[in-house]
Order: structure tokens, then sequence, then C-alpha cells
């Protein structure tokens, strides 16, 4: 981790954190690194998957988003995903312990609900 004096950077050449994590071990805090970052993750995801959800009742389209996420957290996103009506597929990715993940959601066709759609 950093050295305090400046925003943290990653081993990735042009990426850096835009709002530092203070609650996490490495900062003194009481939360473990990883864990936290993850729990993050998966929230932006969560709160993405219900804006698009919310939008998708009134623009019945189908709607697709991807996105690198840590390959540990992909049972609890699949579970995201089914919570707002997304499937979730994954593809190995080039680098370790990552995978791209697509979030989609079909609508029904007119007059069918999503659970008659899905064949529940």
């Amino acid at each position: 981790m950093g050295d305090g004096d400046g925003p943290e950077r990653s081993e990735v050449p042009g990426w850096a954190l835009v709002m530092p994590f203070t609650a996490v071990a490495s900062k003194g805090g009481p939360y473990d690194d990883a864990a936290f970052a993850a729990g993050w993750q998966c929230g932006q995801i969560y709160a993405e998957l219900q804006a698009l959800s919310v939008a998708g009742g009134c623009y019945p389209t189908v709607m697709t988003t991807m996105r690198p996420v840590r390959a540990t957290t992909v049972k609890q996103l699949d579970l995201v995903a089914m919570s707002h009506g997304f499937r979730l597929k994954t593809e190995a990715t080039d680098v370790d312990e990552w995978v791209m993940a697509t979030f989609s959601r079909v609508p029904p066709p007119p007059g069918q609900s999503a659970a008659d759609a899905d064949g529940g």
C-alpha cells in the first residue's frame, strides 16, 4: 500500500484510486482490505443493475453491461444479477483472479410478465 503522501497507485500503469479506502486494515481500520474492496465492487454493481432495472421498466429494451470482476465474487454477483432480473455470464481474462462479467436483461414480450418469460 501507499506511504500516505498521495493517491495510491495500482501495479497497472494508468490506474489509481480516486478515493482511498480509509476503513481498511492497511490504513488502521477494522476491515480486511480484500473483503472491503470486493464488497465495494459488488455494491457498485448492485446499484448499477438496480438503476438499469428501473429504467428497463420504463423503456423495455435489451440491456447489457460488462466489467471485469474478481473471480471470487462471481457467485455473489450472480445473486445480485438475478435479484434485478439480469443473467450473468463470465469469460476468462488474461489477468489471474479476474473474469469479464456480462450482465444481460431481455424484457419479456408485450403482455407477458418477466416470470412467465422465464418459465416461472
